[in-house]
C-alpha cells in the first residue's frame, strides 16, 4: 500500500535535512520517483536549503579566524594575570601599611 501523498509531503523536511531513517529515505524516494510534483517540491526544498547554508570558508580564512581567536585568548589571559598581580600588589601594600601602623603604636 502506497502512503498518502500528504504523508510524504510531511516527511520532506526530515528527508531534506538528512535526518530521515534509511526506510523513510527509501519511501520518500520511491514516491518522488513516481510523482513529478513531489520531485519539484524536493528540488525546490534542496535549493532553499542551499541558499540558507553559510558560505564556505576557505582554509586561509579559517586559519586567520583561528589566529585571531588565539590572539584574543592570549590578551584575555594577559589582562587577567595583570589584574591578579595588581591585586596581589595592592593587598601586599595594604598589609605593609597595616603592619607599619601597628608598629607605631
Amino acid at each position: 500500500m502506497k502512503p498518502h501523498r500528504d504523508v510524504i509531503v510531511d516527511l520532506l523536511p526530515v528527508y531534506l535535512a538528512g535526518e530521515a531513517s534509511v526506510e523513510t529515505q527509501r519511501l520518500v524516494e520511491d514516491c518522488v520517483a513516481g510523482d513529478p510534483e513531489l520531485a519539484r517540491l524536493v528540488e525546490r526544498g534542496r535549493a532553499d536549503l542551499a541558499s540558507l547554508a553559510p558560505p564556505a570558508v576557505t582554509r586561509k580564512e579559517n586559519q586567520t579566524m583561528e589566529l585571531e581567536s588565539v590572539k584574543r585568548l592570549a590578551l584575555i589571559r594577559t589582562l587577567g594575570l595583570s589584574l591578579l598581580f595588581s591585586g596581589l600588589f595592592i593587598a601586599t601594600a595594604a598589609l605593609v601599611i597595616v603592619a607599619v601602623l601597628m608598629l607605631r603604636r
